[in-house]
């Protein structure tokens, strides 16, 4: 599966990249002692820039 992985960083900044796994590795690939480490299902996270796309929320360049 697809995932996005959301990394919040020390300097309340977040890094976002799309990685490939069972979730349980993504996580331990990206999880570190100075980070938290999000995953959403990046078919989700597409459907969902679709739908605010289509209803003018926003825009793509």
């Amino acid at each position: 599966m697809k995932w996005l992985v959301i990394k919040s960083l020390s300097n309340d900044k977040i890094e976002c990249v799309v990685d490939e796994g069972r979730a349980d590795e993504v996580i331990e690939k990206h999880e570190s002692y100075i980070n938290d480490v999000a995953l959403v299902p990046l078919d989700v996270v597409l459907e969902a820039l679709k739908k605010a796309k289509k209803r003018g929320i926003i825009k793509f360049k």
